[in-house]
């Protein structure tokens, strides 16, 4: 899976060694069209689609397939370059990036959507709308390629509803899918003891982006070793337990502070 760098500037997505496989098929069709392995985004129309799921599971090593599917460079919104204390000046910055989008022919990725945006009604003062808005009207009027990825999408605006031609949903990955992942993460070149086994690492309910996660730390551990050691099936659990115990979601995490640790 591949790294996104959250800059301003376009840039060529780097073709993997293995390209994630992308879920929206592509093609040099004029039309658009549904069928299986029939492409779905005609290469000279303007297009808004919205990936939406939990954390970790694609949403950004998609954009980037679709962008590399198409030959085009990817600009991923930058919010700091966007948003300013000045009342006016994000509507201009929200302007700007659509702006560079089209200037370098590139795929215009808004990572965590929501940020930007969301419902209206919930708003504190008029400017957020007027910034909402401007962002809406700029989808309205992009002749490119956009991309936006949530993990809140209750949060958005109703009126976005209408602008996203394709609407994905993307799930947690199954067993099989897991299997397939961790098969592609565990780097060829690592070196691993022999009773690693990758088929019951893959039973763990785990998305894409934990399973990296788990691939690193226990590549840490046996670092922390010695340079020779070789990654063991003790590693990958412990870094595991490391990962799943301390999701937010399920209040997991290390406890510090008083309070804890015999401490009152």
């Amino acid at each position: 899976m591949t790294e996104c760098l959250a800059t301003g500037q376009a840039r060529e997505p780097a073709e993997p060694a293995q390209a994630p496989r992308c879920c929206l098929p592509v093609g040099p069709a004029n039309r658009r069209t549904t069928g299986p392995g029939r492409p779905v985004v005609a290469r000279d129309e303007a297009l808004t689609l919205l990936f939406s799921g939990p954390p970790g599971v694609g949403k950004t090593a998609c954009a980037e397939a679709l962008a590399h599917e198409l030959k085009r460079p990817i600009l991923v919104a930058d919010y700091s370059s966007v948003l300013n204390c000045f009342v006016g000046q994000t509507e201009k910055g929200v302007v700007r990036m659509f702006g560079q989008a089209r200037a370098h022919n590139a795929v215009l990725f808004w990572d965590e959507a929501d940020a930007m945006l969301y419902d209206r009604s919930t708003a504190l003062y008029p400017w957020n709308v007027r910034s909402v808005s401007v962002l809406l009207q700029e989808l309205e009027r992009f002749e490119g390629v956009c991309v936006l990825a949530t993990n809140r999408k209750v949060a958005l605006d109703g009126a976005l509803e209408r602008r996203i031609a394709i609407k994905v949903q993307f799930e947690r990955p199954d067993a099989g899918m897991r299997r397939r992942i961790w098969g592609i993460l565990v780097p060829p070149g690592m070196p691993l003891a022999d009773d690693v086994d990758l088929d019951e690492l893959a039973e763990q309910d785990m998305t894409g982006g934990e399973i990296k996660n788990v691939v690193l730390n226990a590549a840490r551990a046996a670092v922390v070793r010695g340079e020779d050691s070789r990654v063991t099936m003790a590693d990958f659990r412990r870094a595991v337990r490391m990962e799943t115990e301390a999701r937010w979601a399920d209040g997991g995490g290390s406890r510090i502070g008083f309070g804890h640790g015999g401490y009152s």
